[in-house]
């Protein structure tokens, strides 16, 4: 029952695509498929309105939803192949603080996009507000917001359409582009995985005691581990 087992769960590994070809295709997908949703529904039922809204954007997180995933694994796949290479030695921080550069230079971006919307006449106003006082207050907001909604001038609605359409694909496939330039994977990562294997099996084996960490001349830290 346990080779039985074994020989079934190797033959559906093998079934499986790798992690770096499926977050590959989904982010290919992501930048094709909500679009041509959003553009084709309304030309084959066109009184479904704004359904195509809805399955475009429930489709695109489902085919974005590897990315988080992928820069996970990418992230601690590169620490723990810089550890190897650097003998022990510990530089975390300075890899989180590279990604974190790029995170926020992203948020950067989506700052400009929405600075489009008011370059292209966006109006809102605190309908929270305007309904303080008002006995069906619920009732109060949605119709401002509603009347919020139909005051917009075309121009806001194209923009909008623009970035789901063109913008958004377009970094989907400088992601799908970054996945798969991404060395780490390959040959290159069942080593990386048989040097953490050799590394957990010499820690698990260790006895437990206290290690106080070292510090290289240039101040990095340095944790005598069986990384040597």
């Amino acid at each position: 029952s346990g080779e039985f087992s074994s020989s079934l769960a190797k033959r559906v590994q093998r079934l499986v695509p790798p992690m770096r070809t499926t977050c590959l295709a989904f982010s290919i997908l992501g930048a094709i498929v909500p679009p041509l949703v959003m553009r084709l529904v309304p030309l084959v039922a066109p009184g479904s309105r704004p359904w195509e809204w809805v399955v475009s954007i429930v489709m695109q997180r489902v085919f974005f939803s590897p990315q988080t995933f992928f820069r996970t694994n990418a992230f601690c796949w590169a620490v723990d192949e810089d550890c190897h290479l650097e003998h022990g030695r510990r530089r975390e921080a300075i890899h989180a603080g590279t990604t974190k550069l790029f995170e926020e230079e992203g948020r950067a971006v989506a700052f400009l996009l929405f600075l489009g919307l008011g370059a292209a006449g966006l109006q809102t106003r605190n309908c929270e507000l305007v309904c303080v006082g008002v006995t069906e207050r619920a009732d109060c907001v949605d119709a401002c917001e509603l009347a919020d909604i139909a005051r917009q001038s075309a121009a806001v609605s194209e923009f909008v359409e623009a970035v789901l359409l063109y913008v958004v694909p377009a970094f989907s496939l400088l992601t799908a582009l970054h996945i798969w330039l991404y060395p780490i994977h390959g040959e290159r990562l069942q080593k990386l995985a048989i040097a953490q294997a050799v590394v957990f099996k010499k820690v698990g084996s260790t006895p437990m005691r206290a290690v106080e960490p070292t510090l290289s001349n240039d101040g990095a830290q340095v944790v005598p581990s069986a990384i040597s």
